[in-house]
């Protein structure tokens, strides 16, 4: 299965709604979230920018890969039917 091509800025929004990111590192041209369950930082992922330009599999993949998600699993977290809770429990299991 492959990425869905999908808008910079609706990938951002879910990194930030559904991630959560804990810490935001704003310095550079990309922010950079870290997730954190508990007291342990399990993932850090760059969050793009609020561009309306559509993000091609061929750079989404690195940021499904920092989300740990596998490419179904990335579709599903933007496409809404997983939850926060749904991401967090496939976190803990691949960390």
């Amino acid at each position: 299965m492959k990425i869905k091509d999908y808008k910079e800025s609706d990938i951002r929004k879910t990194i930030l709604t559904k991630a959560k990111p804990v810490r935001i590192n704003k310095g550079g041209k990309h922010w950079k979230g870290y997730i954190v369950i508990g007291d342990t930082t399990v993932a850090k992922v760059k969050i793009p920018n609020d561009h309306p330009r559509i993000m091609h599999q061929d750079k989404s993949k690195y940021i499904a890969r920092d989300l740990k998600l596998s490419y179904k699993d990335f579709n599903l977290l933007n496409d809404c039917p997983m939850t926060r809770t749904k991401y967090y429990k496939k976190l803990v299991k691949s960390s």
